[in-house]
């Protein structure tokens, strides 16, 4: 109906106007970057389009998945046949920080909009009943503050292997203190805080690691098809693309872990990182009981050997008194 396309053009232009907010490259500072649905600006960095050369990314033909969704009506699913066709592909994680209100629930009744052929009617259908930060305060005392985000920032090493530990992505993450960025255990941080903070999971995918097989390609809710993208995320990623197991994203979840690996991870593991910590001083400590040891054993051995000299002089002597005595007396 003329509503819809009506509601499609103004999309359009808010969407224009989003791509071009969402890159500041100068492709995209001009119409004819947007007329042409070009988006791999050049990096002052290496001079390469999107950083190639320096491998912070790659230009990418934007393709859009033609599987059919549900049977309910949305004008924005395709938002990316609005922006760009060909845009950079980041290899680095986009972080956003969002600010939690205490709204209502929406669209928490899916099978009566499907009967309907229709979009949830986006009203409030309830009170929010996550009961933010009681969910597990042993394990989350607080949410992160500004100061504990800027430290992790100032943490020069971005990533340099997977499960790396002292790169500011562990620390982002949530894995290490963002007051010293050492690991503690039994406690989150960071990233990992909002999961347990809000009551959230996200452990039935690397629990189980089902196959990309199992994500539907097509008849699913409008915009989780495997192939549609992340609305309205940039870069773009689809939605099967994140249906992986931890352990293929480089990351490990210490309550995921077999029991033997578990008892490492969780008992000896935060030993073994204290006590490398002082190995310094131990060696040092050891070196010291050393040389000790060795004064006290040298003294010790001179002394006997000294009382053992003497010993035997005496004994000489009163031997040869002895004798010469008895030799006399023969006389």
């Amino acid at each position: 109906s003329w509503y819809f396309w009506l509601l499609g053009r103004l999309l359009k232009l808010l969407l224009l106007r989003s791509c071009l907010g969402q890159h500041r490259g100068a492709a995209l500072r001009n119409t004819e970057a947007l007329r042409n649905k070009q988006c791999c600006p050049v990096w002052e960095g290496d001079g390469s389009a999107c950083g190639a050369l320096s491998g912070r990314g790659f230009c990418q033909d934007v393709t859009v998945s033609e599987e059919p969704h549900g049977p309910q009506r949305c004008v924005y699913c395709m938002f990316v046949l609005y922006c760009n066709m060909t845009m950079c592909v980041c290899v680095c994680v986009c972080v956003c920080v969002c600010v939690y209100l205490p709204v209502q629930v929406f669209c928490t009744q899916p099978e009566e909009y499907n009967s309907r052929a229709a979009l949830c009617p986006r009203t409030g259908e309830g009170p929010l009943l996550s009961n933010p930060g009681n969910h597990d305060p042993n394990r989350v005392r607080r949410l992160p503050t500004s100061a504990d985000l800027e430290f992790v920032v100032r943490i020069k090493t971005y990533k340099i292997g997977a499960n790396d530990r002292q790169a500011n992505r562990n620390s982002l993450e949530g894995f290490a203190s963002p007051e010293t960025g050492m690991s503690i255990t039994g406690q989150r941080t960071m990233h990992n805080t909002l999961h347990i903070f809000m009551n959230g999971t996200m452990s039935s995918v690397q629990r189980h690691t089902p196959p990309r097989s199992h994500y539907p390609t097509a008849n699913a809710l409008i915009g989780h098809n495997d192939g549609y993208y992340m609305v309205p995320f940039l870069p773009l990623y689809r939605n099967g693309d994140y249906f992986l197991g931890n352990k293929v994203l480089g990351y490990q979840y210490s309550y995921l872990l077999n029991p033997g690996t578990k008892f490492v991870q969780e008992f000896l593991t935060p030993y073994l990182q204290e006590a490398q910590l002082i190995l310094q001083w131990i060696l040092g400590a050891g070196l010291i009981g050393a040389i000790l040891a060795g004064i006290v054993m040298t003294t010790v051995m001179t002394k006997t050997h000294s009382l053992r000299h003497t010993h035997t002089n005496t004994y000489n002597k009163t031997q040869t008194y002895t004798i010469r005595h008895t030799h006399t007396h023969t006389q």
